[in-house]
């Protein structure tokens, strides 16, 4: 499917080509534009995550002695989710900051 996009300054039109394997009887290229959008939105946000995070999970034991992998996967566990509450929660900090100062 080609995308043709006109945006507001350019002089020249912006187009791709969507390349899928949706059938054109279910899915007509509106809907096909859409989904692929929400995709592309989702994982931008899935890489700002990622980034903002920078989680380093292990696979390994890095010197720890007598770690199982339980022991392993526990630690990353941790890790994570310490990372996600972490981006929860400084985003609100930093909004309540701007809100205080003048």
């Amino acid at each position: 499917m080609l995308v043709v996009q006109e945006l507001p300054d350019d002089l020249l039109l912006h187009a791709f080509f969507l390349v899928t394997n949706l059938g054109k009887f279910d899915w007509p290229p509106e809907k096909v534009l859409a989904l692929y959008r929400k995709r592309g939105s989702a994982e931008a946000h899935m890489g700002e995550v990622k980034s903002a995070l920078d989680v380093h999970l292990s696979s390994t034991d890095r010197g720890v002695c007598a770690s199982t992998i339980q022991d392993v996967m526990a630690r990353n566990e941790v890790s994570l989710l310490l990372s996600l509450y972490a981006y929860q929660v400084l985003p609100g900090l930093r909004r309540l900051l701007e809100s205080r100062t003048p």
